[in-house]
């Protein structure tokens, strides 16, 4: 079982975080499965819930615009 946690989406399905190291190359990525899928219910039991992931976006802009302002001198995506 991976050390991360799987993300459950609204229509049920779940992204399931994959990772490979192959003679030294190391890639990572995801894979849907859906109810019914091989290993479906395994990760179901840990799977955290896409909606509670779900951020403020209104706090986010506040706190990005606060560090922004303490830092001018750094670039950020805004600025860049």
């Amino acid at each position: 079982m991976s050390a991360w946690t799987a993300i459950r989406e609204e229509d049920g399905a779940l992204l399931v975080p994959l990772h490979a190291d192959i003679d030294g190359l190391h890639a990572d990525g995801a894979v849907r499965i859906r109810p019914g899928d091989p290993g479906y219910d395994d990760h179901l039991v840990t799977a955290l819930d896409a909606r509670d992931l779900a951020g403020d976006r209104a706090r986010d802009e506040e706190l990005i615009a606060r560090w922004e302002a303490r830092n001018p001198a750094i670039p950020t995506r805004r600025s860049a």
